[in-house]
């Protein structure tokens, strides 16, 4: 009986395996944005708020130069609260979401790193409304604090079948985790203050400006800005609310590594076909180490300031610096196979993907303009393939998001015409 059951596995392998191009049984494989949303099932009043308020109180100080959405940099070693604001859609690097609190921080610590180096706003970039290499926008940061996996645009969360318009359009009708809509931008309520079983102030939670943040409002000022600005509420279903705790924890301290840090930060993450920069700011070393699974990779002299890894295999590596007396902290990265194929098939794209980490979802972009997400199911990803409609645009870029370890990757974007 086992080995009948393991044949008939086999066979039904084989045969998705070998299926040709042009076989039509797989258009139930299209998957719509209306009816596949990943997002957790449920979610606590106090988890949203945490969330929100993890991404409005972090502080960050630079230490080099970093450029401001509209030009201009923020200001050396001023103190900022709240993640940066950026437009960081055609890389993915957004903050919480895609990557870790401890990774911004070590990048942000190290002067040579990708935050300061990089510029999305700039060729080759061809981004909007950014320029820092992490941060986050409106849209992204409400929909990581409703736990929402996928950073859908202002535009598109009030189509979203979990989120519903309330019944009745009033402040007062209000309660904290609703989503505040008008065109182009969203907010969410942080919370909301009754004296005498009446408004009092009202606080709310966005990204906007140069950061996230949080404001306060007294009910007289925001019903002014309610009216004002055409705000229309929304909320999420299965949000368990609870009593609010009377503060969140604040993060763990980082013990930063001021002898060597990966260029992204360290625990971020690569694509097989980068290469990871290795800066070094201790002379008094001068050997560098790379392990996999304890086993040395590389032990080599190094002679400069940086050090460079090339052609790497998928996995998570540690990396550090000694002498014959001594050895330095560690560093660690993960590197993400990428692959992904694009094939016209019948009017829609046929995606394949292959990568040692979950592919997760599908986003085709115009860069200067709205986006398209396609999440990818369990039954997906054993086919190694997903087929979405192609899109009625001139040109747009077609990438799969890949969640490692230690955040999420995408494959270099493919361009559709």
């Amino acid at each position: 009986m086992i080995r009948q059951l393991a044949l008939l596995y086999f066979f039904i392998i084989f045969f998705i395996a070998c299926e040709p191009e042009d076989f039509q049984a797989i258009d139930y494989n299209i998957c719509h944005f209306d009816n596949i949303v990943e997002t957790l099932d449920s979610i606590s009043s106090n988890e949203v708020l945490e969330r929100a308020y993890q991404m409005a109180t972090i502080e960050w100080t630079p230490i080099n130069l970093v450029p401001m959405p509209g030009g201009g940099f923020y200001e050396l070693n001023h103190t900022y609260t709240g993640i940066p604001y950026s437009s960081v859609k055609e890389i993915n690097t957004y903050l919480f979401q895609d990557v870790s609190y401890h990774t911004f921080m070590t990048a942000v610590h190290d002067p040579k790193s990708v935050f300061y180096t990089e510029n999305i706003s700039e060729p080759p970039y061809h981004g909007l409304n950014c320029a820092p290499y992490y941060g986050g926008v409106c849209s992204s940061t409400v929909m990581y604090a409703l736990g929402i996996n996928i950073p859908y645009y202002a535009n598109q969360i009030i189509d979203l079948p979990f989120m519903h318009q309330l019944e009745h359009q009033e402040v007062d009708s209000l309660k904290i985790c609703d989503v505040i809509w008008m065109p182009g931008h969203v907010q969410m309520v942080y919370d909301i203050e009754l004296r005498e079983d009446t408004l009092y102030r009202i606080s709310m939670f966005e990204s906007s400006g140069l950061s996230a943040h949080i404001s306060n409002y007294s009910a007289n000022c925001f019903k002014q800005l309610w009216s004002s600005n055409n705000y229309v509420a929304y909320r999420r279903e299965n949000i368990t609310y609870t009593s609010r705790p009377d503060y969140f924890e604040d993060f763990e301290p980082i013990v930063y590594n001021d002898d060597l840090c990966p260029s992204k930060g360290d625990r971020a993450v690569y694509r097989t076909d980068e290469t990871i920069y290795i800066n070094i700011y201790n002379s008094n070393y001068q050997e560098i180490v790379l392990l996999k699974n304890d086993r040395v990779i590389v032990d080599d002299i190094y002679d400069g300031t940086s050090y460079q890894f090339l052609n790497l295999e998928p996995g998570i590596y540690t990396c550090y610096l000694q002498t014959s007396e001594m050895r330095s902290k560690s560093v660690s990265f993960e590197i993400i196979r990428t692959d992904v194929h694009v094939n016209y098939i019948n009017g829609n794209l046929k995606i394949r993907f292959n990568s040692n980490a979950l592919a997760d979802y599908v986003a085709l972009c115009r860069i200067t303009g709205e986006s398209k997400y396609y999440p990818i199911s369990d039954q997906n990803r054993l086919l190694g393939y997903i087929v979405v409609p192609h899109w009625n645009e001139k040109e747009y870029y077609c990438k799969v998001i890949f969640k490692g370890e230690y955040g999420t990757i995408t494959n270099s974007q493919i361009r559709i015409r």
